[in-house]
């Protein structure tokens, strides 16, 4: 009953900022002219829609960090649900608005018909550069606005169904029933390939002795702690996370490689990590 009740209030709070989303964006659509959920890159990915979708489901995330709740299921269900209702909703406050000499639309045609009537009247417009120029005329895109419409309605799931990844890969405590807090994290950076290879042979031996204290130190003098990008090829990265409640530790080892525009990218294969019900801490 409990997971239940949590499982309701988070909807709620998933609601909430659905509603707040679709009132913004139809505020924006009508005071310049634009509909920022529409907007899509190379006409089939929904770019405006997903962050839409994951701008509605914001509260979710919020929710369920306030509760300290894992989501399950079926919060994945309410929030796909939730987000096809905010495409709809934003639908509906355009009909609600909409004249014609003087009357609300709604005196001609019931929502239904005219959601099939502004589907099939859609227009798409190029725009190119970074100005955003108008390419050619727009074109109206008759029944495949149909497809258009689906299109943005997988762009809002997209945009639920990706933070509801990212809240069920955080680490959670079962004991506890709550979210991992974090401790910090450390970084250092060499152009030593051989000095990093050394380091990950040794941090994941200790990681298979459970010591995990002698990591930290190890990692302390694995390079330096000032990155110089003219210089450095390699980063290894220290993230140290605990339950406030029964002080269980969770210490991650992620090594990264320059990508040659002053960026890293990860090395997943050689990322480790291991629990600890010792304290853990980085050292000054």
């Amino acid at each position: 009953m409990k997971n239940i009740f949590k499982d309701v209030l988070i909807t709620l709070f998933g609601a909430v900022t659905s509603l707040l989303t679709a009132f913004i964006l139809y505020w924006v659509e009508s005071r310049w002219s634009m509909s920022f959920y529409s907007l899509m890159i190379w006409f089939i990915i929904p770019a405006g829609a997903g962050v839409s979708g994951f701008a509605a489901a914001s509260g979710y995330y919020f929710g369920a960090r306030f509760f300290n709740h894992k989501p399950r299921k079926i919060i994945l269900l309410n929030m796909l649900a939730v987000s096809f209702g905010t495409y709809l909703f934003i639908q509906y406050l355009d009909y609600s608005f909409l004249e014609v000499e003087g009357k609300s639309v709604a005196h001609y045609l019931s929502f239904w018909e005219y959601l099939d009537i502004s589907m099939t009247n859609t227009s798409v417009q190029i725009r190119a550069g970074r100005g955003h120029v108008k390419v050619g005329n727009a074109v109206e895109l008759q029944g495949l606005g149909y497809v258009y419409a689906l299109l943005q309605v997988i762009g809002f799931a997209l945009g639920s169904f990706v933070l509801h990844l990212y809240l069920s890969t955080r680490l959670y405590c079962e004991k506890c029933l709550r979210y991992f807090s974090s401790k910090g994290n450390a970084s250092r950076y060499t152009d030593n390939k051989e000095a990093l290879a050394d380091f990950i042979k040794k941090a994941i031996n200790l990681l298979e002795k459970h010591n995990l204290t002698e990591i930290i130190s190890l990692h302390a003098e694995a390079g330096s702690s000032k990155c110089d990008l003219k210089k450095h090829y390699f980063k290894t990265d220290l993230n140290l996370k605990s339950c406030k409640e029964c002080g269980k530790h969770h210490l991650s080892v992620n090594v990264f490689k320059k990508n040659g525009k002053d960026d890293w990218d990860e090395i997943h294969d050689l990322s480790i990590g291991a629990m600890s019900m010792k304290e853990l801490s980085f050292k000054n």
